[in-house]
């Protein structure tokens, strides 16, 4: 099993790396905790050659800390070959694994599972420019074309996930619920902020009539 740390730097980035995996895969699968427009975008004519091939992927993502995009969201979406789920965080769970999946076939070698794990998620900074650390990890399928252990226990995990009750399939009704979640809670910020700009401004009247009360 070979290991590799991909970092981002002048020469070589996440971005790089990951069009590799693509390029060459027959099946991918995705688990992140944000999904961004500006990283959607990147992959946008990657995503569009896998379709064509008719290489199926699954894409996880999540609503922890209300950070993904609807609208990345239904980037991905308009690919056939994408199967996209959205685990719903809770209040008491979050939801921060990073996980590139990719089952890889080249001439003259074995099939592989290529996984790499680490701090990416899916944006434009993440991929390019931020300080980031994701191991890959290369293992062949085992005689009988099962994944090996350490392969097979990332397969099991991101499967359990999928199969979460948590885990939403994308769909017209989400997007509009989830947007007018994000909505409300834009809204409950400005209200947040105004009060305590008002608060600030009281009190400081307050000290001031202290003061004037004082002398």
């Amino acid at each position: 099993m070979e290991k590799q740390l991909v970092t981002n730097e002048i020469n070589k980035n996440f971005l790089l790396t990951l069009t590799e995996n693509f390029s060459r895969c027959t099946e991918f699968k995705i688990c992140v905790s944000f999904i961004r427009i500006s990283g959607v975008q990147l992959l946008m004519d990657l995503l569009a050659d896998l379709n064509k091939k008719g290489v199926h992927g699954q894409i996880l993502a999540s609503t922890y800390m209300n950070v993904t995009q609807p609208k990345a969201l239904e980037m991905l979406n308009y690919f056939d070959n994408i199967q996209l789920k959205i685990f719903t965080s809770t209040h008491d769970q979050g939801f921060h694994a990073k996980g590139y999946l990719f089952l890889n076939s080249e001439e003259n070698t074995k099939e592989k599972w290529t996984i790499i794990i680490g701090s990416s998620n899916i944006s434009g900074a993440a991929f390019k420019k931020n300080v980031e650390w994701n191991v890959i990890n290369n293992e062949e399928l085992l005689e009988n074309k099962e994944p090996g252990l350490f392969a097979k226990s990332v397969l099991d995990e991101f499967n359990e996930l999928w199969k979460s009750p948590y885990s939403k399939d994308y769909s017209a009704e989400f997007i509009i619920q989830y947007r007018d979640y994000l909505e409300s809670i834009k809204k409950f910020k400005k209200k947040t902020k105004a009060f305590l700009v008002l608060k600030k401004k009281s009190l400081a009247q307050t000290k001031c009539k202290v003061r004037l009360l004082q002398n």
